[in-house]
C-alpha cells in the first residue's frame, strides 16, 4: 500500500462518519427542481412550478468564510456523499435551471455544487447557496 492507499473498511468509516457529522446537524433540506424554464427575469423565473427530487440532512452554514464562498451566494449546506450528478446547479444564463433547496421555510437556488474526497472516499458534497425572496 502506498501512502495514501487506505482499505475498503477504512473508506467506508470515513464516508459513515461524515454522515454522521452532516446529519447530526438535524437540518433538514428539501431539494426542487423547476419543471419548466421561465421567462421573463433576469435572474430565473420566480413563478416556476417545482417538483421534489429529495429529502436530505444537510449541515448549514449561514455566515460561510469568504475563502470558500463565490461572490454571488449566501450559504453553504453540506450533505453526505457524492451528490454532484443528482444536484442541478446554476448561475447567469442557466440560472432558471438550478435546483432549489428548501430548508426551514426559506428558499435558496443551488449555484455551485462541489464535490469532496479524502484518500478516494466521497467525503461530502457542498452546495453553495443564494437566498431567493419571495
Amino acid at each position: 500500500m502506498g501512502i495514501c492507499d487506505i482499505s475498503a473498511a477504512e473508506k467506508a468509516q470515513i464516508e459513515a462518519d461524515c454522515k454522521d457529522i452532516c446529519e447530526a446537524s438535524k437540518v433538514e433540506a428539501v431539494i426542487k427542481r423547476p419543471v419548466l424554464d421561465g421567462e421573463g427575469e433576469f435572474d430565473g423565473p420566480a413563478e416556476a412550478d417545482f417538483t421534489t427530487v429529495m429529502t436530505m440532512m444537510v449541515e448549514l452554514n449561514l455566515e460561510p468564510s469568504s475563502e470558500i464562498l463565490e461572490p454571488d451566494c449566501d450559504a453553504t449546506a453540506d450533505a453526505a456523499g457524492d451528490l454532484q450528478e443528482q444536484v442541478k446547479e446554476g448561475s447567469g444564463e442557466t440560472a432558471n435551471k438550478a435546483d432549489r433547496l428548501i430548508i426551514n421555510e426559506r428558499n435558496y437556488r443551488v449555484r455551485h455544487v462541489r464535490r469532496f474526497e479524502l484518500a478516494g472516499a466521497e467525503t461530502f458534497t457542498r452546495m453553495q447557496l443564494r437566498r431567493e425572496y419571495p
